[in-house]
Formats: C-alpha cells, sequence, structure tokens
C-alpha cells in the first residue's frame, strides 16, 4: 500500500493544496502531477491526473499532485496561466527539498501540461 500525505505548500498566492504519493521502498524519481483547467473543472482529483499519479507510484517514484491557485482549498485567484507557473514552481521546490538527489519529472494534463510564454 502506498504512502499518502496531504500537504499544504506555502504558494505565492496562499496556501497550496497538495498530496505526496509514495511508494512502499524509497523512491528512485519523483514527479509533480499538474491538473486539467480548472475554469473548467480541473482539479489533483481529476481521474486522469489520479491514474498519473498512480502510474508513477507503481513505477517507483513519488507524486506530488497539487490544485493551482483558486481551486479546491488552494488560496488565491486564478491567473490565466501565468501564476500558476510559479504554483508549479512550488512543488517543484518542495520536491527538491525533499528528494535532493532524485531525478524529476513532470506530468500534466491538458491546462497541466502547457507553461505559457
Amino acid at each position: 500500500m502506498p504512502r499518502i500525505t496531504p500537504l499544504e505548500l506555502k504558494g505565492p498566492a496562499g496556501l497550496l493544496e497538495a498530496e505526496l504519493l509514495e511508494p512502499k521502498t524509497p523512491p528512485v524519481f519523483v514527479a509533480t502531477v499538474a491538473h486539467p483547467h480548472p475554469l473548467y473543472g480541473g482539479d489533483m482529483d481529476h481521474h486522469v491526473v489520479d491514474a498519473a499519479a498512480t502510474a508513477v507510484e507503481r513505477l517507483g517514484g513519488a507524486a506530488l499532485r497539487f490544485n493551482f491557485r483558486g481551486t479546491g482549498r488552494s488560496e488565491g485567484r486564478h491567473d490565466a496561466g501565468r501564476g500558476e507557473v510559479d504554483d508549479l514552481a512550488t512543488c517543484e521546490q518542495e520536491l527538491s527539498r525533499r528528494f535532493p538527489r532524485l531525478p524529476r519529472i513532470g506530468v500534466g494534463y491538458s491546462f497541466g501540461a502547457v507553461a505559457p510564454r
């Protein structure tokens, strides 16, 4: 059974609701898993995000999924993709702090897979 740890991360627009899914054994890599567009019902509990986090864990990785600002219990307001990049960076920093030597990947679906330029 994987270990699931609910988290509240200090993001640039307030607290970010997050969850860390870890395998039974020490992880061999880590992944940030980002959800689809929050204005169209996307959140960290979306079935594709859940499946992606579970796949990461089954492959021996730790998966951090989270709600972008203004979604679920995450504070702040939707920022059309600009501030959400900062939310993602907050999650990346948390993974770096917890697992400083492990390779990292990003996993995203729809809105969560696109970074504005």
